[in-house]
């Protein structure tokens, strides 16, 4: 069974990074999926942040270099809230400012 999805450097924009949102919402078999260095932005983070709230199996995401700024970091903060399975998240070089510090520091 598939287990890792690797998507780096594919050019996923937001409306990419909702049809992966959608396999998310129903995978329970998906423990990896790597997005780095694609252009996701604020608007795919939030879709992946709604679907983090569902999902139970995933334990690794890396979003690295997405242009992901303050919006979409705290999206991911706080779905995380709730998320119990997650245990790796790469958010590196992405747009940050002080309020993803603060959502990652409440997240912790």
């Amino acid at each position: 069974m598939l287990a890792q999805l690797n998507f780096r450097e594919s050019k996923i924009s937001a409306k990419g990074a909702k049809a992966i949102v959608e396999v998310l919402r129903v995978s329970n078999i998906l423990t990896s999926l790597n997005l780095n260095q694609n252009k996701i932005k604020d608007e795919g983070a939030k879709e992946l942040a709604e679907a983090l709230m569902i999902n139970k199996t995933l334990r690794a995401l890396k979003l690295a270099k997405n242009k992901i700024g303050s919006y979409g970091i705290k999206s991911i903060c706080s779905a995380l809230e709730s998320n119990e399975t997650l245990t790796e998240l790469d958010i590196s070089n992405n747009i940050m400012d002080y309020l993803c510090m603060q959502a990652i520091g409440e997240m912790l």
